[in-house]
């Protein structure tokens, strides 16, 4: 199982206002016909940011195959904790069935 990160989450233009709907786009492809993945999206834990359920892991369920495809998320972001403006990591793994790390990639967002 070989998943290829074609082309890899872009920073998030901001700065942006919570809460926010940030939208984060890329392209996956598998040495495989089909592969399903899992990828998670997760916020520091110190940032005093969620996603809007108050967690700060979201995860999606995707379909990869030998094409290039080409995936795009929503993820709300909400201010838990804390004021001011604030640079954040967001960090993304990429993983198999059975939970393995497949691929690891991270982008950055700025909030006020």
């Amino acid at each position: 199982m070989a998943i290829k990160i074609v082309q890899s989450p872009a920073d998030v233009p901001g700065p942006l206002t919570l809460p926010a709907r940030v939208e984060v786009a890329q392209i996956l492809r598998s040495t495989k016909t089909s592969e399903p993945v899992t990828i998670t999206y997760q916020l520091p834990d110190d940032s005093g940011l969620t996603y809007d359920d108050g967690g700060t892991t979201e995860t999606r369920k995707e379909t990869v195959g030998r094409a290039d495809t080409p995936l795009r998320h929503r993820l709300q972001i909400v201010r838990a904790k804390g004021s001011g403006a604030l640079r954040v990591t967001i960090d993304e793994q990429i993983l198999d069935p059975e939970g393995e790390v497949l691929q690891m990639a991270s982008f950055d967002l700025f909030v006020r």
